[in-house]
């Protein structure tokens, strides 16, 4: 058969493919036979490729037309329609083509039984979600699971929250009380009155020009000289300049961690330090009154006790009573006819009454920072105490040794105090609390 008698491309029996091939024998041929000399012969060859290119480009035109018009119609078909590559999907303005996964997920069916947590259930029933599929086809290999990385949760991506969570530190209330000013020195010096003996009494005339008639009393004064050195409060965490480049809120993190162990240790120095430097001279520790809580008492019998004492020896108004929660916990619950099994209102009033928290008027303060049993009333006021600032708390950064060539980054904070408690009776601890 010679290609002059190949019939019209649709009724032909070539199909794209055999007549491609036959074009390519052909070329090969004449192209054999020319490189032979034999060139009479690999004419007619060429004779008959010359139609057989043209009807090989006919069907390819024609099968462009076919593949268009399946395309076309395949995006008119329901969620079934066959799989593509993503670039196979049709842009601009045309319809979405939906594949099968998609409307699995999308599906009504689906979302109606995630809705209700069917899928944690496993003797639960999965409905048909109207997904035509050849069974025939279908072979059991490897089943995808949602908690697989290698499975359909390579695909799902954690809901990652912002921030971190924090170790809680208690909170810093003493300082709020604590009467604070500036000084430029690192020694602090005041003079302190430590007797005052008052002889002044009422004198009779003199009677005679000798002797000690009409003599009048002599009073007596002493004074002393306090010192109290300023003492450093500080500490300091490394870090490497990478972890400061690739993360820049760790800077500011870091800084508040300083600062607030600066302020609680601060705290604890201003109650409980012993004196003995670097320690600043806490208020426990400055020869205050005391008050020890009776057996046949309550607590509260006990801070009143302190509040007078304070106004008695110290001469003083008492401003607040600080307690340990704990202790505050046992003085709110007390109830009436406690001593008896029927117990009655609580004596600090119902459970909702409202306004801050007092003791015979004075307001409570609650700190982690006193011990629990022991109880503080003080008047907190600028006579009788002061904490001075020399260096009021500042964080640097700078390098320790051979951190410059290690690339790392020490953040220093400190913070410079003295504690001066002028009047140590205008303060009494209670101890024996509960």
């Amino acid at each position: 058969m010679t290609i002059g008698e190949l019939k019209h491309p649709l009724e032909t029996e070539y199909n794209l493919e055999s007549l491609t091939k036959h074009t390519e024998v052909l070329f090969q041929k004449a192209e054999a036979l020319w490189a032979e000399g034999k060139h009479a012969e690999a004419k007619e060859y060429y004779l008959e490729l010359d139609p057989a290119e043209k009807r090989r480009d006919e069907l390819g035109a024609l099968e462009t037309v076919r593949v268009n018009h399946a395309r076309k119609h395949n995006e008119r078909l329901p969620a079934a329609t066959p799989m593509r590559h993503p670039e196979e999907r049709p842009m601009g303005g045309e319809r979405k083509l939906i594949l099968p996964g998609e409307a699995f997920i999308n599906s009504p069916e689906y979302k109606a039984m995630l809705n209700q947590r069917a899928f944690d259930n496993p003797q639960a029933r999965m409905p048909e979600f109207g997904i035509p599929l050849d069974y025939s086809l279908l072979q059991l290999k490897t089943l995808v699971i949602g908690n697989s990385v290698s499975g359909a949760g390579a695909f799902v991506l954690n809901d990652y929250q912002p921030g971190y969570v924090d170790l809680r530190q208690r909170q810093r209330t003493l300082l709020d009380l604590i009467h604070r000013v500036r000084t430029s020195s690192d020694t602090i010096d005041w003079v302190k009155e430590i007797t005052f003996t008052n002889n002044a009494a009422t004198v009779a005339e003199a009677t005679a020009t000798t002797g000690t008639s009409g003599t009048k009393a002599e009073s007596a004064l002493n004074y002393q000289r306090v010192t109290q050195a300023v003492e450093t409060i500080a500490h300091w965490i490394p870090i490497t300049t990478r972890a400061l480049s690739d993360s820049p809120q760790m800077q500011d993190i870091i800084n508040g961690r300083l600062l607030t162990g600066l302020e609680l240790t601060l705290e604890n120095q201003v109650l409980t330090g012993d004196g003995n430097s670097p320690n600043l001279l806490g208020i426990l520790n400055s020869s205050i009154l005391t008050q020890a809580t009776a057996s046949t008492e309550n607590a509260m019998d006990s801070l009143l006790k302190a509040a007078v004492k304070i106004q008695v020896s110290g001469l003083v108004m008492p401003t607040d009573i600080v307690l340990y929660p704990t202790n505050w916990q046992t003085l709110r619950l007390l109830r009436e006819n406690s001593a008896t099994a029927t117990l009655g209102q609580y004596l600090m009033g119902p459970p909702s009454l409202p306004g801050p928290m007092t003791i015979f008027g004075l307001p409570v303060t609650l700190s982690l920072g006193m011990t629990s049993g022991t109880g503080l009333v003080g008047a907190f006021t600028a006579e009788t105490h002061a904490l001075f600032d020399r260096e009021q708390a500042i964080v640097r950064m700078g390098y320790i040794d051979q951190m410059f060539v290690r690339n790392m980054l020490a953040m220093l904070a400190e913070l410079r105090a003295a504690m001066a408690v002028f009047r140590p009776y205008g303060f009494c601890s209670v101890t024996g609390l509960t």
